[in-house]
């Protein structure tokens, strides 16, 4: 599961020390080795920004690595704590628009949106359950939005 978007939209990377957390420099990636990154440990969520290739987010697994493409860049690399809670969150988005999508709705988002106060409805086609499943998404959602990143 790519995480990036939900963390980018919500403003959240969970960085724990806020700015501290925030490592730049200059880091190659050669065949899912990354340079300079002792601080990350297994099993952790990380954030490459500033390069033309990787942006976004990434498991620190074999796996997750994988995913990234070979390139020297000047940017930074965040160290991410995220909450157990937030992937669950995750999975639960990612399992309705998979439902929305089975029903034959093709999930593209929301009929209407409207900032400020932040609200959105389903086309009128979506059948109660999917609302509902909304609405419990949507509060859920709303404890990990920031209006800044740090």
């Amino acid at each position: 599961m790519d995480i990036s978007n939900y963390c980018a939209d919500c403003k959240n990377y969970f960085l724990k020390n806020g700015s501290a957390d925030v490592h730049t420099g200059i880091y190659t990636i050669d065949n899912g080795v990354i340079s300079n990154t002792d601080f990350l440990i297994d099993k952790q969520f990380f954030a490459i920004k500033g390069s033309k290739l990787n942006d976004g987010v990434y498991y620190n697994t074999p796996e997750g690595r994988g995913m990234l493409l070979d390139e020297t860049f000047k940017g930074a690399i965040w160290d991410m704590s995220v909450p157990p809670a937030f992937l669950q969150f995750c999975e639960s988005a990612e399992a309705y628009k998979a439902k929305y999508n089975e029903l034959g709705l093709n999930f593209t988002g929301f009929q209407s949106e409207s900032f400020g106060g932040y609200s959105y409805s389903l086309p009128a086609s979506a059948p109660e359950f999917m609302v509902q499943w909304l609405d419990r998404l949507n509060k859920s959602y709303r404890r990990w939005r920031r209006i800044n990143v740090f």
